[in-house]
């Protein structure tokens, strides 16, 4: 029990460390966005941007957004959601889905969803909700309930023991 115990504690202080870092990484590999706002282009978090906003895509940019284009044209890497190795061509009124990648060409678009309501957004709330466990995940936690209730079981015989053997019920019992 004592080792499962450890275990637990050091297990929790390496997913905390974890949690830390991956904390550290967003904040340094934040998306940012040129966006109209009172009439200036103004370079934002994409965590303040909003439907209706109008930004600029150009080469290299990350869609901070589902972005419907204005004008121009773009080709665009959308393989972090479906997979498609080949980019995209799109022209103007074609969506461009939130976290593709611009690979030539600039366009003004429109913003007309973020956050969770983007199809980025939306595959990963299912993703949250199946989360399936691992087959290694699953044999650990059938280890760990039976080494808890070895370890019940045997807090209990040793118990039960000290508790006779104090008051005199047994004398010696002797152990295997």
């Amino acid at each position: 029990m004592i080792l499962l115990t450890i275990n637990a504690i050091i297990g929790q202080i390496q997913s905390n460390n974890a949690q830390k870092a991956v904390q550290l990484l967003k904040k340094e590999l934040a998306i940012k966005a040129n966006v109209l706002r009172d009439g200036k282009w103004t370079a934002i978090s994409a965590i303040e941007i909003v439907p209706g906003d109008i930004l600029i895509l150009k080469l290299g940019d990350i869609a901070p957004a589902d972005v419907k284009i204005i004008s121009g044209d773009l080709s665009v890497d959308e393989s972090a959601l479906t997979g498609e190795s080949l980019p995209r061509e799109t022209h103007p009124s074609s969506i461009i889905y939130s976290s593709s990648m611009v690979k030539r060409g600039d366009a003004r678009c429109v913003v007309i969803n973020t956050g969770t309501s983007t199809y980025f957004g939306k595959t990963t709330e299912l993703v949250k909700i199946a989360k399936p466990q691992s087959h290694q995940e699953e044999v650990m936690m059938a280890m760990i309930k039976y080494m808890m209730y070895v370890g019940i079981a045997a807090l209990i015989l040793v118990s039960i023991y000290a508790f006779l053997l104090n008051f005199g019920i047994i004398l010696i019992l002797p152990l295997l």
